[in-house]
């Protein structure tokens, strides 16, 4: 089994998440930064993901891994 959730610090658009509650269900989890040039490309194809699966048991949990100093800034993040 994947493990949990650890270290987060803050949740954007979400309560607090724990795998165990997502048993049953297929869980993508993206790792992006939201000045990564690549992680911009890509966020459509991750709201397409949601929007065409989710109400087959797709959860997408995206999680903000900052490389830089202001992408460390939550309120830049939300």
């Amino acid at each position: 089994p994947a493990p949990e959730f650890a270290g987060v610090t803050e949740w954007v658009n979400s309560e607090p998440l724990q795998l165990s509650q997502l048993r049953g269900k297929v869980v993508l989890v993206h790792f992006w930064a939201f000045g990564c040039s690549n992680c911009i490309h890509d966020h459509d194809k991750y709201l397409k993901f949601h929007d065409q699966f989710n109400k087959r048991g797709l959860v997408v949990v995206g999680i903000h891994t900052p490389e830089t100093s202001a992408e460390r800034e939550i309120e830049n993040v939300k």
